[in-house]
């Protein structure tokens, strides 16, 4: 009897913890239809000559189901997680075969000196997470570059959205000023034979700053991908991009600026397209 009422009190104390923490379970459906005609001349002959109508998942944002939480620990601290998976909603099929929470899965330590997380996440550059501020603070629809008509991956280098094994800090925000610093010790460690943080595969570091006030979000992001030196790839140059731009909410407009410089970047989004194409 005193084994049984002793189990009911543990019990009893791990239902008390679980329903102290703040756990939220979320998700995105995005469905639409598409019609896309093409059609391609030369020198007077119609060689392509298609048209496309179909339902397709991801229209302007990908489809995922996520759950988060948090939990205080003491004054001042917190643990919190993310889990989110993306999906295809007009299939149900994954949109990562090779991992389950493809967009985000990571755990992190909530202070009032910041916060520290570890585990898979969206790059600063991006706005992919919870931690990919740069791209929706320059860019006025609030999502990836893909958004833009004309611009999208075409224009802007940058390297993968999310990398595994990474590590982010972000500062408590001072003045408006927020600073953040990644390091990933390997971009992607589902790959035969990976060894976490030696030079066999590719590493992610970036710095950034997120200055925002009223209107007004100012945005500066430095990352750098050292290339992971293979048999076939062995004097891949390291890539890195400068990233500065801004936005300010008129209330009936936005007009945004973005640049960038980039270096060693032409095998990323769309840059080593437009590279062919001008020196044909």
């Amino acid at each position: 009897m005193k084994k049984t009422l002793a189990a009911v009190a543990v019990l009893g104390a791990f239902a008390g913890s679980a329903l102290a923490a703040d756990v939220t379970l979320y998700g995105r459906i995005d469905t639409g239809f598409n019609f896309s005609s093409n059609s391609i001349d030369v020198e007077g002959v119609e060689v392509v000559d298609d048209q496309d109508w179909g339902m397709a998942s991801g229209q302007t944002t990908g489809s995922r189901l996520g759950i988060k939480g948090t939990e205080q620990i003491s004054e001042g601290l917190a643990v919190g997680f993310v889990l989110e998976h993306g999906l295809s909603s007009d299939t149900g099929a994954d949109s990562d075969s090779d991992r389950f929470f493809n967009r985000e899965s990571m755990v992190q330590i909530i202070s009032d000196y910041g916060t520290l997380a570890f585990g898979r996440m969206g790059t600063l550059n991006s706005d992919a997470g919870t931690f990919g501020f740069y791209s929706g603070a320059v860019n006025p629809f609030g999502t990836g570059w893909n958004a833009i008509p004309g611009v999208g991956g075409d224009l802007f280098a940058a390297p993968s959205a999310r990398w595994d094994n990474m590590i982010t800090y972000k500062s408590p925000t001072f003045a408006g000023a927020t600073v953040y610093a990644q390091y990933s010790t390997g971009g992607d460690s589902t790959e035969d034979g990976f060894e976490e943080n030696s030079n066999k595969f590719d590493r992610y570091v970036a710095l950034g700053v997120n200055y925002a006030n009223g209107g007004l979000n100012l945005a500066a992001v430095v990352d750098w991908v050292d290339e992971g030196e293979t048999v076939a790839n062995y004097d891949q140059e390291d890539m890195y991009t400068i990233n500065v731009g801004g936005i300010y909410d008129f209330g009936v407009m936005k007009p945004y600026l973005a640049v960038q410089y980039f270096k060693n970047a032409d095998e990323v989004a769309g840059i080593l397209g437009l590279i062919e194409d001008a020196v044909r």
